[in-house]
């Protein structure tokens, strides 16, 4: 009990510093605040404290309420005000991710430092390393962010099933072929990042990039099925080599006709695979069986 007013001296401390994080922050816009806020945290843990969700960061409507054991400020959120920042804290990780999508997509995982990135995206380099521990966080969060959008991607390219298989297929390509037109176009990011990381196997995104790929020709194989394809399965790695084989080629040779070409062989490998289903003891040299159904998708 060594305070000026007969209170234990840190209960005095915590007060003024309370008083001082309330008066500074009601001052600020709430973006602004928000990304104070996120420095502040940022720096708590650096310096020992711990970080679990928003609880390093005391904030309440429009100030603090902040205690300071063991030299870390931890703070307790209440109401409105918790929901508020819980919100700005979503927005400021969407906006980093947002911010490594482009930059990692574009250059390359490897020549995208933190720097550019937390540039790019508005915050510090703390900010950042308080939302991602590490660049490895940060590369599988954007690969996690690209794997929904690319699968609904192909989704809407293959189309709806009132249309015969090979014809949907064909058309995947050539949507494909379009959608490489596009000046930035780089690829597919997952192939990027496991060919980039090639010499470590173990990398998070590796595995990200494999998982990714078998739910894909998972898909495509149940697409198939669904369209009564024989042999969906093994079919559905084919049309997955063919698929990658157009976009590294595109890639190299930066002529959509590769795409075009995937296309035509896909549409050919699906109708021989409606005909087997349909008449599974026509031999392949019937000019009316499996060559003529390829040809009235592929003509």
């Amino acid at each position: 009990m060594d305070g000026t007013n007969g209170e234990p001296r840190g209960e005095g401390r915590r007060r003024t510093l309370t008083q001082a994080l309330t008066g500074i922050f009601r001052r600020l816009d709430q973006e602004t605040r928000a990304r104070a806020l996120d420095a502040l945290a940022a720096a708590v843990v650096e310096t020992g404290g711990d970080r679990s969700g928003t609880g390093n960061v005391a904030r309440h409507e429009f100030g603090w309420a902040a205690t300071k054991p063991d030299s870390a400020a931890i703070v307790s959120l209440s109401g409105a005000g918790r929901e508020r920042d819980e919100m700005a804290q979503s927005d400021t990780r969407t906006r980093i991710i947002g911010a490594a999508e482009l930059l990692f997509y574009e250059h390359g995982l490897r020549s995208v430092g933190v720097d550019a990135i937390a540039e790019r995206a508005g915050v510090t380099k703390r900010t950042l390393y308080y939302h991602f521990r590490s660049k490895d966080d940060l590369i599988a969060a954007y690969l996690a962010a690209r794997d929904a959008p690319t699968v609904e991607r192909y989704r809407r390219w293959l189309g709806d099933g009132g249309r015969p298989m090979p014809e949907r297929i064909m058309g995947l390509f050539h949507a494909l072929a379009d959608y490489a037109e596009r000046p930035k176009w780089r690829g597919c990011g997952f192939t990027r990042a496991a060919v980039e990381l090639a010499d470590q196997p173990g990398h998070p995104a590796v595995a990200m990039a494999a998982d990714h790929k078998r739910r894909f020709e998972a898909w495509l194989a149940h697409e198939l099925d669904g369209a009564g394809v024989s042999d969906a399965v093994p079919l559905a790695r084919q049309l997955m080599i063919l698929v990658e084989g157009a976009i590294m080629h595109m890639l190299i040779h930066r002529d959509t006709a590769y795409a075009i070409s995937a296309g035509d062989a896909a549409a050919t490998i699906v109708a021989r695979g409606l005909v087997a289903r349909v008449d599974p003891g026509r031999p392949e040299g019937d000019g009316n069986g499996l060559a003529g159904a390829a040809a009235m998708y592929t003509d």
